[in-house]
């Protein structure tokens, strides 16, 4: 599961001291203000890169996944659970966190070309093998890893698709909600995950990668998440 199944709220015990709490006033805008819902969400940091992709390139690749991140998360929904009781959506996950902190981050090695915004799209490289990580964040944890090479060949294919026009430097958290409640079953994320998904399959052409993706069809087509499982699990119990 992607959230916390008991827990609703994090609080620190013992609480921040200063010198904490100064570390705090230091960091990223999302970092500041919502450190707490990494306490109580798990999922995947997916991490890809391009040989000769420049600054530029990498950026507009990071805001192409920003923008249609609420259109392909369903195919990773796996929180329905709130509060030790059945949520009324299927990533309480995507809900709380998506739009307050980022679906990607991007570490371009060019500083002339970070941009401020909040939730960060871009941040300097800590270290020089970070530089050009694109790191997608917004996809729910999953038990079965065989979803993880699957929904990495669906952002390998995103990234060398040149059709899709989308672009955000933050995702928009409205389009996220909708997802998180209603997944594939709403018309507008079923409309542009299949576009996604479509792209993703031409963009990777005979790469052995596109067999990665048969899954995914299946999923749309019978407008099924992994989150699905979980709840006829729980109802069966």
């Amino acid at each position: 599961m992607s959230f916390n199944p008991e827990q609703v709220k994090f609080t620190p015990n013992p609480p921040l001291n200063a010198f904490e709490r100064e570390q705090q006033r230091n960091e990223s805008p999302e970092e500041r203000d919502t450190a707490h819902i990494p306490m109580l969400t798990y999922g995947p940091d997916l991490s890809l890169s391009q040989p000769g992709m420049n600054s530029a390139a990498m950026i507009d690749a990071a805001s192409k996944l920003t923008y249609y991140s609420p259109f392909i998360v369903p195919f990773s929904f796996n929180s329905p659970f709130y509060a030790g009781e059945i949520w009324s959506g299927l990533s309480i996950r995507t809900w709380k966190r998506t739009g307050a902190r980022p679906a990607t981050l991007v570490f371009p090695p060019d500083s002339g070309h970070l941009l401020h915004s909040n939730p960060t799209l871009t941040k300097a490289p800590r270290h020089p093998a970070e530089a050009g990580r694109i790191e997608f964040k917004a996809f729910d944890s999953s038990s079965d890893f065989t979803l993880y090479g699957t929904l990495f060949a669906l952002l390998k294919g995103l990234m060398l698709d040149n059709s899709l026009p989308g672009r955000a430097i933050v995702p928009n958290a409205h389009q996220h909600q909708v997802a998180a409640m209603q997944a594939f079953d709403n018309p507008l994320i079923f409309k542009f995950a299949w576009q996604a998904l479509h792209a993703a399959d031409r963009a990777l052409g005979n790469d052995p990668d596109h067999q990665l993706l048969e899954p995914l069809f299946d999923m749309l087509q019978r407008k099924r998440t992994p989150a699905h499982e979980l709840l006829e699990m729980r109802l069966c119990a």
